[in-house]
């Protein structure tokens, strides 16, 4: 009988190490899905369409033609595709511009952010009720009457309860995460200062142990758009983006962002170390089968969109100056994203199209 006891326990605890091994492995080896812009809009949430100038009706046919009608469009498609990939990832993040704003009202407004919230449930797992999905603030998501009163009525609660603490920095959408070793920082942009950047300071402090640092925000912190070099954290409040950039810089943070409508990696080196920068956008046009991946440098573009803002604004650009390295552009740009964390290396993995074509670009190596 003793013997008997003996080899039940033996069992029992090679039992619980197997399990602890596995839940370690988890904690080290996991997967997060991540979409970038998807300006949510729909008629049903609009009473403004005569005020609208040109560039935002075009702005509001773009996003109707791949929002609607949900049987048929685009990004309900691409979430219902992510739903069945979401079931092998830890938590979801979306990354700014999850409405288009310009709703007219805070009331419109309102229930625009909890349509979309509710649509963006299709990429859940239907297996895990206690998945987490996270969204980073953008510059739409608070434009138009009443948008700002809305985020803070419906998204700032959300998140608080997604995060399961109250907002660190009142009525600013900054959060921090630590999932395993490694830490998120869900950084609000949008009119960013003093005491956003202070959050962060206490964060990376706090955690100064952490495996990888994951900064997101919508803004990219290093100029990745063709369009304007101003397009980033901080834009020409100079003494905070340098404090920034010497942040991240020190703990080698990968940086995901959205907001410039491309798919983008861009890495920044200075004397206190590397920030990468992945840029996403998920607003595909159709939904199809067949894609063709491709990649291309676009270093040289960048360089000329830099080198007309340092006519008239050389001491902004200057932190850029000899800092960036390649900078490389993704096609087709729209897709979402399943980003997979190991001890060794961190890649992501680009969904196009439904079914099992992606393309991988790996951000860091170790």
């Amino acid at each position: 009988m003793k013997r008997l006891v003996s080899v039940l326990f033996a069992v029992v605890l090679a039992a619980c190490a197997c399990f602890a091994d596995a839940e370690k492995k988890n904690e080290t080896s996991y997967s997060v899905l991540v979409f970038g812009d998807v300006h949510f809009d729909s008629m049903e949430f609009r009473n403004n369409l005569d005020g609208l100038k040109n560039y935002q009706q075009n702005e509001l046919k773009r996003n109707l033609a791949k929002w609607e009608p949900e049987e048929s469009a685009a990004i309900p498609n691409m979430l219902k595709d992510a739903g069945k990939i979401s079931a092998g990832t830890v938590f979801g993040v979306q990354l700014g511009d999850i409405s288009q704003g310009d709703c007219g009202s805070a009331e419109l407004q309102k229930k625009a952010f909890s349509a979309v919230l509710e649509k963006l449930a299709l990429a859940r797992p239907a297996s895990n009720a206690e998945w987490q999905f996270f969204a980073v603030k953008g510059n739409h998501d608070i434009r138009g009457a009443g948008a700002q009163d809305a985020y803070n009525a419906v998204m700032l609660p959300y998140l608080e309860k997604q995060f399961r603490e109250k907002c660190p920095v009142e009525g600013r959408a900054d959060f921090a995460l630590k999932h395993g070793p490694d830490l998120y920082i869900f950084f609000d942009s949008i009119g960013a200062g003093e005491k956003d950047l202070q959050f962060v300071e206490a964060a990376l402090s706090k955690h100064s142990d952490a495996r990888y640092v994951f900064f997101l925000t919508h803004l990219p912190v290093i100029p990745a758009s063709r369009g304007s070099a101003f397009w980033i954290v901080f834009e020409r409040k100079t003494p905070l983006r340098r404090r920034l950039l010497d942040l991240l810089a020190s703990r080698n943070a990968i940086v995901l962002a959205a907001h410039i409508h491309n798919t983008t990696l861009n890495t920044y080196r200075s004397k206190a170390g590397t920030i990468t920068q992945f840029s996403s956008f998920s607003m595909p046009a159709e939904w199809k089968n067949t894609v063709d991946f491709k990649e291309k440098d676009y270093t040289a573009a960048l360089k000329t969109t830099m080198d007309k803002a340092k006519k008239n604004h050389d001491d902004e650009m200057a932190d850029f100056n000899d800092s960036l390295g390649k900078c490389r552009i993704f096609a087709p740009g729209p897709s979402y994203n399943v980003m997979r964390v190991t001890d060794g290396q961190v890649t992501i993995e680009r969904h196009a199209a439904p079914g099992e074509s992606v393309q991988s670009i790996q951000l860091i190596e170790k």
